[in-house]
């Protein structure tokens, strides 16, 4: 039996069992077609599955993906159709929820489903965030014993709550960093690789922190009720931008992949995630993210773990990626080939709670005006690699590492390789160590750096820099430096800064006719030992 629209669909007398179509949800050919199975009474949404006349339901039958046209969703863009759109995604989870390239208006969030992926629509949004996945840890155990840096292995009162392959975050209260204003503590998200037994836990990989008793130590467990969400080849437009809104939001889940997505005027972020395990955020386009203390394309927080953000285009944003939080440190972070233009306070940004975080591949272009800080690629978290980047046009630093405030005991094997800074306005690359910090291994080698011709632009090429506190094992090597209005490299100390083990060669080092008349140096060396800076060439 056939019915025109769902309307004349629920004024029926059906019996249970009979298959029944719709040829419209609202008119007959407007994207609803359905077909349904007729059941005896129960529970239903009424968007979906539908209460009939005869004391029936008709139950919608979904094969592959789910069309939220079948469940009302009109896509006009002026009525609302969050309740008929989240019928469909509670109905699919594992499932495509398909928007068959519609304009919707979405003035509520849209709360996802586990292993649900959207795809294919326009949505305008106008609540604080478009799309939501968020949870809460499901429990907490205080350690037993203490957990030293390296160790794989945790003890606690009982195991039983704990499964192998379940995500869980042991953290502290030992700070990990303090610049004053913001606090972050020690965390990480791994996985269990085995229940050894009733009071321990053999984790997946090697922890990178200190985790004691007396520092309340402890373990949470991550639900996986929710994982696995997927936003593909959506647009989502912020109605109001100077609202803060977030496009998409997740926290404390695993697995989020963001693909294929067109993102603009969300004022507070693209894509925020929170305490991820395992996060995919590729071929996107953000615009507008720009609201005052937040406004980055993609934002990471905290303990987020395994994390990808490539090849996306972010413009016009405060921060392209950027990375932060105070609950926790980021472990395997990487941005790389992504394009971030016009982006007012940094390209792509790190605090202090990031360890080991990659930065490869990516084209950032700077405003090269007064507006906002102008920082091209400025990393704070250890252990970071800065690489095979085309940074231009920034109007302060083009590469910077500002190591200020408490930061970890040791702030090592930091490497600076392969760039290629163009139209450097200000300092093309700095290291600035503050603060009391020990700073370990810093490489700088084989890039490019070239200035803006402006006598205006009276800042250094690469400087390194020991104000309070120690900076050791420097190596500078093998990079050109075209055009510099100051010194071309300078590595100094001042206040009670101290600098050894520092090394530069190979370098090819060429001032302008500003620096010359200015007798600025090539080379400039102040308060290091143990220095050889033999083997550069200079003009």
């Amino acid at each position: 039996m056939i019915f025109e629209t769902v309307v004349q669909l629920k004024l029926a007398t059906l019996s249970a069992g009979q298959l029944v179509s719709t040829k419209g949800y609202y008119a007959s050919g407007d994207g609803g077609a359905a077909d349904y199975i007729v059941a005896a009474t129960q529970a239903v949404d009424g968007y979906g599955d539908h209460a009939l006349a005869g004391g029936t339901v008709a139950l919608l039958q979904v094969e592959g993906s789910a069309d939220v046209k079948k469940y009302g969703a009109t896509g006009d863009g002026v009525t609302d159709d969050t309740a008929a759109i989240q019928a469909a995604i509670s109905a699919s989870a594992g499932k495509v929820v398909d928007f068959l390239g519609g304009t919707y208006a979405i003035p509520t969030a849209l709360l996802l489903s586990d292993k649900c992926t959207v795809r294919n629509g326009t949505l305008l949004f106008s609540n604080t965030s478009c799309f939501r996945a968020i949870q809460s840890y499901l429990t907490s155990d205080s350690l037993t014993g203490n957990a030293d840096l390296g160790t794989g292995t945790i003890t606690i009162a009982t195991t039983a709550a704990y499964s192998v392959g379940d995500v869980v975050k042991i953290s502290s209260d030992r700070v990990w960093s303090d610049d004053g204003t913001l606090q972050t503590t020690s965390g990480e998200l791994v996985e269990i690789l085995e229940v050894t037994s009733g009071t321990s836990l053999t984790l997946s990989a090697a922890l990178n922190d200190i985790y004691s008793t007396a520092d309340a130590a402890k373990v949470e467990l991550m639900s996986d009720a929710l994982t696995g969400v997927t936003v593909d080849n959506m647009t989502l437009i912020g109605v109001d931008p100077t609202g803060g809104q977030n496009a998409i939001v997740t926290a404390r889940i695993r697995d989020v992949t963001v693909t294929n997505c067109t993102i603009s005027d969300s004022g507070k972020s693209g894509v925020f995630l929170e305490e991820i395990y395992g996060f995919l955020v590729t071929g996107n386009t953000m615009t507008g993210c720009a609201s005052s203390g937040y406004g980055y394309g993609v934002v990471s927080f905290s303990a987020s773990r395994s994390g990808h953000v490539s090849h996306n285009t972010m413009s016009h944003c405060r921060t392209g990626y950027t990375h932060g939080g105070t609950g926790g440190v980021g472990h395997g972070l990487v941005a790389s080939n992504n394009v971030c233009i016009g982006c007012f306070t940094a390209g792509i940004n790190s605090k202090a709670s990031s360890d080991g975080m990659v930065v490869s591949g990516n084209y950032v272009e700077g405003l090269n005006t007064t507006k906002g800080l102008g920082d091209g690629i400025r990393i704070r978290g250890r252990n970071a690699v800065i690489t095979g980047n085309i940074v231009t046009n920034c109007y302060r630093f083009s590469i910077y590492l500002p190591i200020y405030g408490a930061v970890p005991t040791t702030f090592s094997n930091v490497t600076i390789t392969g760039n290629s800074v163009i139209n450097a306005r200000n300092i093309a690359c700095y290291v600035d160590v503050n603060d009391g910090n020990t700073v370990k291994g810093v490489v700088v080698n084989g890039n490019s750096f070239n200035h803006i011709d402006d006598a205006s632009a009276s800042k250094g090429s690469v400087h390194i820099r020991c104000s309070d506190g120690s900076l050791n094992n420097i190596a500078v090597v093998g990079n050109t430096v075209s055009n510099c209005s100051y010194n071309c490299l300078d590595v100094r100390t001042s206040g009670t800064g101290t600098i050894s083990n520092y090394i530069s060669t190979a370098n090819v080092l060429e001032r302008n006719a500003t620096a010359i008349a200015g007798s600025r140096a090539a080379v400039v060396t102040i308060g290091a030992t143990n220095v050889d800076t033999a083997g550069n060439v200079t003009t």
